[in-house]
């Protein structure tokens, strides 16, 4: 069967502990790069009210950039999938990283023209789908079997520290110098933090087999799933493939749309600018703590079981905010347990297309899953936003987001065991 390229080596680890003494530089590398995923997202919601007062645009508006975003990377999510199974992962994020560092500082010239705006989160978006979470997982899967869920976790990890420190050092960046500052020291400070680990590091199965004919590479499949994956054109048809592409859509669309707006829905309530962004740091956190213990207990559990429990952690947190009263301590709550799925979701989504889906055309399918993701991260906090500022109030928001979160956890529930051939 023709692959994506990922090939177990004949003499592989044969334990966890095995793959971690002889990878972890590896996820090292992975972690930094998936750092650079959470940046837009996680960041913009600390931007909205100065670029708001700036230009005065809406809320609706700014937001609107994450959607031009979302947009052009679903739209090349699958090809680049595609490109990071023909040419391996490190030819992809390499330069990937710095393009894309470049083009968050580049939204420091934004003029008050709105298609300029546009323009320059367009640019970003063409940079990022070189640095999507399909190029670090797939070199992670690439490598790890036994592992396979702790290994993806760590790397996942690296969005998770931007999270926690990215809106406390942006918001004192902000207040200090200005938000257009902000963005060039985000992409300085990202780009001085990423490229060493990732030259030195990075190196997926296909990228240490560069003399081997593209052909040859196909030949050889991709270790399990050689023996157990159906062609590329039925899977995608497949409703496992359908229900976790859905599910992933689903659980992004809703928590993000909350997230980004996270830090004024604390304002409007009484918290102090920058007592919420302290608060929303925390999110990073505990995404951090989501990602470990996901990690941990897919390689031990149901892998349906733990992804549902998961898609209910945000339902849990949408009602609690419903009737948020503005107190510290019920607002550390909700970022708590948002950020423990914010941590897990991307984690659930790469873990059971590995385990569903097989390994021989994994950067397709979950490239375009990813796709997928990065489409209902982009919508969620647009339209979240233009609910605001048609109501005036993140209510009817929260009342869409609930049941679509129950929505998600019903269909990896339904999802069942994984094929024995793929586990």
């Amino acid at each position: 069967m023709r692959g994506d390229g990922l090939n177990m080596a004949s003499d592989a680890p044969a334990s966890a502990t095995a793959e971690f003494r002889r990878y972890w530089p590896l996820v090292l590398a992975s972690m930094a790069g998936n750092s650079l995923t959470a940046l837009p997202f996680y960041t913009m919601g600390l931007f909205v009210e100065p670029v708001e007062a700036e230009f005065g645009w809406s809320r609706g508006f700014v937001t609107a950039g994450l959607t031009v975003y979302a947009f052009i990377g679903v739209t090349l999510a699958g090809p680049m999938g595609y490109l990071i199974g023909r040419v391996g992962p490190r030819r992809v994020g390499l330069p990937g990283t710095f393009f894309f560092c470049a083009a968050l500082a580049l939204l420091a010239t934004v003029t008050g023209s709105k298609f300029n705006w546009l323009l320059m989160w367009g640019i970003v978006a063409l940079t990022a789908v070189t640095v999507k979470p399909t190029v670090w997982t797939t070199a992670i899967v690439s490598r790890f079997e036994h592992g396979r869920g702790i290994a993806l976790a760590l790397s996942l990890c690296g969005a998770g520290l931007s999270t926690m420190a990215g809106p406390i050092l942006i918001n004192h960046m902000i207040e200090a110098y200005g938000w257009r500052a902000a963005y060039v020291g985000v992409g300085a400070i990202w780009l001085a933090v990423c490229i060493p680990l990732i030259y030195f590091f990075f190196y997926g199965a296909q990228d240490r087999r560069r003399g081997q004919p593209p052909a040859d590479i196909e030949a050889r499949g991709a270790g399990e799933g050689t023996n157990g994956d159906l062609p590329l054109g039925a899977m995608l048809r497949s409703r496992a493939f359908l229900k976790i592409g859905l599910t992933s859509f689903l659980l992004v669309v809703t928590t993000m749309g909350i997230t980004v707006h996270l830090v004024p829905m604390f304002s409007a309530s009484g918290l102090e600018r920058a007592r919420a962004a302290e608060i929303a740091g925390l999110m990073g956190a505990a995404a951090f703590l989501g990602r470990m213990a996901t990690g941990s207990l897919f390689d031990r559990l149901s892998p349906t079981l733990v992804g549902t429990v998961i898609c209910l952690l945000p339902a849990t947190a949408f009602g609690l905010l419903l009737m948020f009263d503005g107190s510290i301590p019920f607002a550390l709550v909700i970022a708590i347990i948002i950020g423990l799925c914010s941590g897990a979701e991307m984690e659930m989504a790469a873990y059971l297309s590995s385990r569903f889906l097989g390994r021989a055309s994994f950067s397709t399918l979950f490239g375009v899953i990813v796709g997928l993701v990065t489409l209902g991260a982009g919508l969620g906090p647009t339209l979240t936003g233009m609910i605001y500022d048609g109501t005036g109030s993140y209510r009817i928001a929260l009342l869409i987001a609930l049941p679509l979160a129950l929505i998600s956890a019903a269909l990896t529930l339904s999802l069942g065991k994984p094929p024995a051939s793929r586990r």
